[in-house]
């Protein structure tokens, strides 16, 4: 595994436990916040999530993954997205922008020999979970304004590192 833009996101799911969840057949859609996401988020909130690889951390990984594959046109056009976590992600369109639980979608689609990829702008947390860190006052969803480029790409075993557009190869799972 390699790629300096996300290897928090990589390092969380290894201390997680998780590989096998998101490097596995599929399919399966993968929403990514890169490594200047993460350093947005507060100190505290972090300590607390890696100080709990297979608690909450696997919680807010497991809802950054959905099952299925889901092109961008089928995200725009649901109202939410199921996750593996379990809590639906709520989408909002407007105006050429897809938000997915508050996090903006950035760059396009990324194929993956198990799914798709896209890059968000921030950490989405399930509501359900309470971080001490943000009921003493951290704001958890931070939202940055990087453009990511199509060429940061994010590398696990089983995905394909070159970008390109997913609605040629649509294989979702909603049938």
């Amino acid at each position: 595994m390699q790629n300096g833009n996300f290897s928090t996101f990589l390092e969380a799911i290894e201390r997680a436990g998780l590989k096998g969840a998101f490097t596995g057949p599929g399919p399966c859609t993968i929403f990514v916040p890169t490594d200047e996401v993460f350093a947005h988020l507060p100190d505290a909130v972090m300590e607390e999530l890696f100080n709990d690889p297979k608690g909450n951390l696997a919680e807010v990984l497991l809802y950054h993954l959905a099952p299925g594959r889901y092109t961008i046109s089928e995200i725009t056009a649901a109202k939410t997205i199921p996750t593996v976590q379990g809590s639906p992600i709520t989408v909002e369109a407007t105006g050429g922008e897809v938000r997915l639980g508050g996090a903006k979608v950035v760059g396009s689609e990324i194929l993956a020999t198990n799914g798709i990829i896209y890059i968000i702008d921030a950490v989405m947390i399930p509501s359900e979970i309470l971080l001490e860190a943000e009921t003493a006052g951290a704001v958890v969803n931070i939202t940055n304004t990087t453009n990511v480029t199509q060429e940061k790409t994010l590398e696990l075993a089983n995905f394909n590192s070159s970008p390109s557009s997913a609605e040629e190869t649509n294989q979702s799972s909603e049938g």
